[in-house]
This record gives structure tokens, C-alpha cells and sequence, in this order.
């Protein structure tokens, strides 16, 4: 998958960082989800809230 292709190859920016995605709506989810599939070196989390993430990479 590209996305998670790019975080890995940047690793050097993204290691040990949260990272969230704000989601419009439930068919907004299936990419963020395939993405924390693929996750080494770094988290991420899809949200329907911008305070649920906010939360999560603040904690």
C-alpha cells in the first residue's frame, strides 16, 4: 500500500510518532485500518473526532 510504503520509507521522520486520521464518515475507515495493518516503527489510529485523536496522540 502507498501510504504505509511512504511512512516506511521515511521512517527516519515518522518512528515512534502517533499518527491520526480524522474520518468524514464509516466508508472513510477501510484505508486508515489497512494502513495500521501494515504499521512498523510508528501508530496510527482512523477517528470520527477531531478530539478522540487529539487525545490519543496527546496520551
Amino acid at each position: 500500500m502507498a501510504i504505509s510504503d511512504f511512512y516506511k520509507k521515511h521512517i527516519d521522520v515518522f518512528k515512534n510518532y502517533k499518527i491520526a486520521v480524522v474520518t468524514e464518515g464509516p466508508s472513510d475507515v477501510m484505508i486508515p485500518l489497512l494502513v495500521k495493518a501494515q504499521d512498523q516503527g510508528y501508530k496510527s489510529k482512523a477517528f470520527s473526532t477531531v478530539e478522540a485523536a487529539i487525545k490519543w496522540v496527546l496520551s
